[in-house]
């Protein structure tokens, strides 16, 4: 009986870890500008085949945080973006079990730059003409003539 009850708790103490160990991993993490200010609003996406139900997406905090927690094992692809801003993408991100892979992106502003083209026909001038025309109506003409009563 005694011999019982002492690999039975050993059993347990054994069983304990297993039991506790968890199955998924986490992803969190910062985004700020080229000088270091945090950049809330940032649209941050995870990818990845271990991801059940497809990519994840959400905004950055007002402090410029982001955590995706619970998420499945694996290597993700992480996209930031933000408009006025250049994309950033990092790809073989590896989210470990039972860890939490932190992240800090810096989004560098984006260079404004616009390409204009004008297209117009250019006018037809005959240089070996010089006149002006001008066109009448019936009424004008009617006013207009000499001698009418």
């Amino acid at each position: 009986m005694r011999k019982a009850l002492v690999l039975l708790a050993l059993a347990l103490a054994l069983a304990a870890p297993v039991a506790l160990a968890g199955t998924t991993g986490a992803l969190s993490g910062t985004v700020a500008d080229a000088k270091g200010v945090a950049l809330p609003g940032v649209r941050v996406t995870i990818e990845s085949p271990a991801l059940i139900g497809g990519a994840r997406a959400l905004a950055t905090g007002g402090d410029g945080r982001f955590s995706f927690p619970a998420i499945a094992p694996g290597l993700y692809v992480v996209k930031a973006e933000l408009q006025g801003f250049v994309t950033q993408e990092m790809s073989e991100v590896q989210v470990r079990l039972d860890r939490t892979t932190v992240l800090v992106v810096a989004l560098p502003e984006a260079k404004l730059s616009a390409d204009v083209t004008v297209t117009a026909a250019t006018p037809q001038v005959d240089v070996t003409r010089v006149g002006a025309a001008e066109n009448f109506g019936d009424a004008y003409l009617q006013k207009a003539s000499v001698g009418s009563a």
